[in-house]
């Protein structure tokens, strides 16, 4: 596939043109002598992009790609080839998170938003150096007696003024640098760690943590909670890994062989976010999973919106057949709650309840909370 994109790429570059591949699937073009302005450049690119909408045919197999570019011109971007090379990167990833195929010239906006980028992994990294995160964690309750049953564990990054940042404002960026390995890694033993400390206490909590995409390639996540485990003595079946639809689709057998080595550990798998990943649904009955956590955007609207009530339904229906738990994430009021019940949710979860707090106060929780109503 590398040898025939060379070719197409030089198929349309002009002879003023030079072509490198830089490593994995990255190639970089140098135009020299180009007319003043962008339109040469401009003119390379669509061909570029018009050339790679025809399929590759490799043996039996058709393989349609997509390509993202970026363009970076001298000397109004810089005037030596690192410089260029940064810069037309920069723009290449832009060129990505608008849409595939498709190319972008370096601007300052673009550059002042990889400072910022910059600017959080560097954070990032001195937070995992200085020991600056939390765990706070939200309590999962049984739909039919609303006993307290479980918590999910969600971090916090605590910054040098003592607040608090949640997760949506780092982990994308965690995932982008492949901090988010070692970040996962404090997650996991930080968990199980106050999962035992609730079993010597005699609490029967299971604890709920998110796996990232990169952590679930890794050939190092099956072993690291093993040993985790170990380490601190903890029951398996306290321990609950939740995984996205779109993050085991990606490679089925691989998620096969990750799934079943937790599940041959003790450990219960939940699918996150279910309703709104990939279409196929075969993995239900492929892959070892105990429980579906319905996505809150069916949650948030499931009294207004008949459609939301239908799915969610179908999902609780659907789960019971194939004798899975089903939790419900995003509840938010009473009526939610109530009409989750009736359609025979297994567990709910959400600010009706209670936002993820410190682990002291969902101690109290448990403790002297009255029984909802």
């Amino acid at each position: 596939l590398l040898q025939m994109t060379a070719k197409r790429l030089l198929s349309v570059v002009p002879d003023n043109g030079f072509i490198a591949r830089l490593g994995g699937d990255e190639f970089i073009i140098i135009l020299t002598d180009v007319n003043t302005g962008t339109g040469e450049a401009d003119s390379v690119a669509r061909k570029i992009i018009q050339k790679f909408k025809k399929p590759f045919k490799i043996q039996e197999h058709t393989l349609i790609t997509s390509v993202s570019i970026g363009i970076a011109i001298s000397p109004k971007d810089g005037t030596n080839g690192l410089e260029l090379m940064k810069k037309a990167d920069m723009a290449m990833y832009a060129a990505k998170e608008r849409n595939k195929s498709k190319y972008r010239f370096y601007s300052f906006s673009i550059g002042n938003k990889e400072t910022v980028k910059l600017n959080q992994e560097m954070e990032l990294r001195e937070a995992i150096e200085n020991d600056r995160f939390i765990l706070h964690y939200q309590p999962q309750f049984s739909a039919k007696n609303q006993k307290m049953t479980g918590a999910e564990a969600l971090i916090r990054l605590v910054t040098p003024d003592g607040q608090l940042r949640p997760p949506g404002e780092f982990i994308g960026v965690a995932e982008e640098t492949g901090l988010i390995i070692d970040i996962g890694k404090w997650i996991i033993d930080e968990a199980c760690k106050q999962a035992r400390a609730w079993y010597e206490k005699g609490f029967d909590l299971s604890v709920a943590i998110n796996i990232s995409a990169r952590q679930f390639q890794s050939e190092e996540l099956i072993p690291l909670i093993k040993d985790t485990l170990d380490k601190y003595q903890l029951p398996p079946q306290l321990l609950e890994v939740e995984v996205t639809e779109s993050m085991t689709m990606d490679n089925l057998d691989h998620s096969k062989k990750v799934l079943s080595s937790l599940t041959e550990l003790g450990i219960r798998i939940s699918i996150d976010d279910f309703g709104t990943g990939h279409s196929s649904l075969s993995y239900l009955k492929d892959f070892p999973i105990h429980r579906l956590k319905i996505d809150k955007s069916f949650i948030d609207d499931i009294q207004t919106h008949p459609k939301s009530e239908q799915i969610t339904g179908a999902i609780i229906a659907m789960g019971h057949q194939l004798s899975l738990q089903v939790i419900a994430e995003g509840v938010e009021n009473s009526a939610q709650k109530q009409l989750l019940y009736e359609k025979g949710c297994d567990h709910l979860q959400g600010f009706f309840f209670s936002r993820p707090i410190p682990p002291e106060q969902l101690e109290q929780l448990i403790l002297e909370q009255p029984p909802l109503s």
